[in-house]
């Protein structure tokens, strides 16, 4: 998938400059007196102000790209869609029966794309945790769920570090229900840089990955979409509607989905 229309569909269907909660540093503001307008973030130790479209914007790219690259990582997918030699793809991510991937690049990272735009907005405060429900920072922030949620799919403590990255022991710990290395785990993937992004974006992508694969063998008679939104937000069944949460993420994803399809150059055509 091309990041740049990733890009462009992201800013479509959650606009940048539209929450008062994302804020972006007030470079002019020099003196307290210069400040108008603005409000001080003990968090990033300085005043700042609501982010602006152009800001979220670059906010955006960031995030795409790191979207973008770890479904590659995951799907053992160079930039060209060829494969990765000596790549071994993420468990789930192959059907043992037919031998062949139930995702592609553009699948993954829509799918992706759609649980973060519902669970956050793409909005900064979540994306560093900045803030939190239950006690709002003093820039307005409120980034952190009331279970200690964090990043822009919101990964919960109490599951997060069973599709984490993190090391063996920190791992072991946090299966044993270790409070602190659960919440280690979650700290790891707040943040701007790419590297944090990306450690979010594993952690969401491999859930998605497992509950389709799961869902396949459980409730083969469920549309899969469904069925992996099912059980990626209730973790025990492939047919809940949790709310209607189920069925919203599954027609964000089939809109962007068709959008993303729609906008993709079909191989030897070239771009109007």
């Amino acid at each position: 998938m091309d990041v740049s229309l990733l890009f462009a569909l992201l800013v479509q269907h959650a606009p940048p400059g539209q929450t008062a909660f994302s804020v972006e540093l007030a470079s002019d503001c020099i003196k307290k007196e210069s400040c108008e307008g603005a409000r001080w973030s003990d968090f990033y130790s300085a005043w700042t102000r609501k982010e602006s479209a152009e800001h979220g914007a670059k906010r955006y790219e960031t995030i795409a790209t790191a979207l973008v690259d770890t479904a590659r990582e995951l799907l053992c997918r160079n930039a060209d869609d060829s494969a990765i030699p000596d790549c071994v793809v993420a468990k789930g991510v192959i059907d043992r029966q037919s031998k062949r991937a139930r995702w592609d690049v553009t699948t993954l990272s829509v799918a992706g794309a759609a649980v973060a735009m519902l669970e956050s907005g793409y909005r900064e405060d979540v994306q560093v945790g900045r803030g939190s429900a239950r006690k709002p920072s003093s820039d307005g922030g409120r980034g952190r769920g009331p279970g200690g949620e964090g990043c822009l799919i919101q990964a919960h403590p109490q599951s997060a570090w069973r599709f984490s990255d993190a090391s063996t022991e920190l791992k072991q710990r946090a299966e044993k229900g270790d409070k602190e290395a659960r919440g280690e785990i979650v700290q790891a993937l707040l943040g701007s840089d790419p590297e944090s992004l990306k450690r979010c974006w594993r952690i969401g992508l491999k859930m998605l990955i497992h509950s389709r694969a799961y869902c396949a063998w459980a409730s083969p008679e469920t549309d899969w979409d469904f069925a992996t939104y099912s059980m990626y937000g209730t973790g025990t069944s492939c047919s809940s509607p949790n709310d209607g949460k189920t069925a919203m993420r599954t027609r964000l994803f089939r809109t962007i989905l068709t959008e993303a399809k729609e906008r993709t150059p079909k191989p030897g055509s070239k771009r109007s």
